[in-house]
Order: C-alpha cells, then structure tokens, then sequence
C-alpha cells in the first residue's frame, strides 16, 4: 500500500518512505511514554515530536 501524500502528517509534507509499499500499517505510534497517533489520529498533537533541522557544514 502506497502512502497518499495528502495523508503524510509531517509539517515538511513528504517522506522518504512515500514511494515503499508495505503490506502492514502503522496501528499506534508512542513517543517519550506518550500514545502519540492511533488509529489514524493524532492523539496529542501538543506533545507532538521536535522540529528536525538538518546542519549541511560537512
């Protein structure tokens, strides 16, 4: 099953993975003890995870 990109909950709205089939789903996502998505949903969007900043100094 292929992601729709209109379903991508990442504020940068895209995912490496969008093109990977899978034959299963994500049920519940827990972060730092939390329930943090289930069932489609975010459960809390408030202790929702950090903001990824990428450093391109190499």
């Amino acid at each position: 099953m292929q992601k729709d990109p209109a379903e991508v909950l990442h504020k940068c709205g895209w995912s490496p993975m969008s093109e990977t089939e899978y034959r299963t789903k994500i049920d519940s996502t827990i972060v730092s003890g939390n329930l943090s998505y289930s069932k489609g949903k975010l459960v809390n969007p408030e202790q929702s995870g950090m903001k990824v900043e990428f450093s391109r100094d190499y």
